[in-house]
């Protein structure tokens, strides 16, 4: 550690470069002459506690920042190069701050992208291995069981297949032993109506719901045809997009050749069984029921994609809620056509006295057919029975 004065003479290494004299105990005044080295790049004086002067603001030691003059209370800087250093202190702790700030959002940012992602694959593994019991969809069910169910309860229906297949639309599962154990086996005692392509039951699931079981027992190509047509419209009118004037459909059973549909059941019965009391069932309830059917068409003819020919709107098959509400139903004969197109069939298919003239000659179902047969069924309200009626003549 040097003390005393800095020589002058140092002033005279006019090709000195680096100079550093900090961490010393020089003292007295400081030499000027260490202004005129032109080439010093480098220059440290610092922490020289007893050393005093004046720095001059021209000349080559005006160059260097407050940094190398720490520590020399003594000794008096000019003005820029006491700012300059605060600037540059300033501007290093900005960058720090800005730096500093940068990585932290980068790690918020990245542990929050992370939660994301581990919550979306959770989302979908659990999508992918939840249980039918808790989702629309297929469940199979072993025939043993059925069988042995069916012997029990003296049903000798053979099972044709050996596995049962049960399509449910909605979220609450049923298999195809509840729908048994609904109907005590397609008992008569549960039989609520029959028609041309089944017979239908009523039964109480596990759950509570009431439900209307439709057995179908048209066979052959024709009966897989209505089954068919039945299941695209009811599926797609029924859970995937309701409506309040269609019927509900739960789901379906197939079982071999055997097929049942399971819908909601309707407490109020058909309209042909009311259409003969003109005393609860007056005109204002039919004019409700009327806006209610034709709601109903509208739906099938201009909100569904492609469009629904329903080719056999009557009395028996619209039924009411609860509540009351017209509800359509039956669509074993309905087909699905093309935006303001028509249906081509191989044989007239409807109800007689509810069919479109055209529709007879042509063989092409419309959705204007089915407006018409509306109407058919609307206009037969004043002779409180059906349309056409043995010894009639309207």
């Amino acid at each position: 550690m040097f003390s005393g004065e800095i020589p002058m003479q140092i002033g005279d290494l006019k090709c000195l470069q680096n100079l550093d004299l900090s961490y010393n105990n020089f003292s007295g005044a400081f030499p000027m002459s260490l202004n005129s080295l032109g080439d010093l790049s480098k220059f440290n004086i610092s922490y020289n506690p007893y050393i005093s002067g004046v720095i001059p603001s021209t000349g080559q030691l005006a160059t260097f920042e407050k940094w190398s003059f720490l520590g020399d209370p003594l000794l008096r800087l000019p003005p820029f190069i006491s700012n300059a250093t605060n600037e540059t202190q300033q501007g290093e702790n900005v960058r720090g701050k800005n730096a500093r700030g940068i990585g932290t959002f980068l790690v918020v940012f990245a542990l929050i992208l992370a939660f994301i992602v581990c919550g979306l694959m959770t989302l979908i593994v659990c999508l992918l291995v939840k249980s039918p019991i808790d989702s629309p969809g297929y469940l199979f069910e072993s025939s043993k069981n059925h069988a042995e169910f069916a012997s029990s309860s003296g049903s000798s229906s053979p099972w044709l297949s050996n596995k049962i297949k049960v399509i449910r639309l909605d979220k609450t599962a049923f298999t195809h032993s509840d729908i048994l154990k609904a109907t005590r086996s397609f008992s008569d005692d549960r039989i609520i109506g029959r028609g041309g392509s089944g017979t239908v039951y009523r039964g109480v699931l596990p759950d509570g719901r009431e439900v209307a079981v439709k057995k179908l027992q048209t066979e052959g190509i024709e009966g897989e045809r209505e089954f068919k047509a039945e299941m695209e419209v009811l599926s797609r009118s029924g859970f995937g997009w309701p409506h309040p004037n269609l019927v509900t459909l739960y789901g379906w059973c197939l079982n071999g050749s055997e097929k049942l549909l399971v819908y909601e059941y309707m407490e109020g019965g058909s309209m042909e069984d009311l259409i003969t009391d003109r005393i609860s069932f007056n005109w204002r309830r039919r004019l409700e029921v009327a806006i209610d059917v034709a709601r109903a068409l509208v739906f099938l003819h201009h909100e569904c994609f492609p469009s629904i020919v329903h080719r056999d709107v009557k009395a028996s098959n619209v039924l009411l809620d609860k509540n009351g509400k017209a509800r359509v139903t039956d669509f074993g004969l309905a087909r699905v056509v093309d935006a303001g197109g028509s249906h081509v069939s191989t044989m007239v298919a409807g109800t007689v006295g509810y069919v479109a003239p055209e529709y007879g000659q042509t063989w092409q179902a419309t959705t204007k057919g089915t407006c018409i047969a509306t109407g058919c069924w609307q206009w037969s309200w004043p002779l409180g029975d059906g349309l056409w009626t043995e010894g009639k003549n309207v």
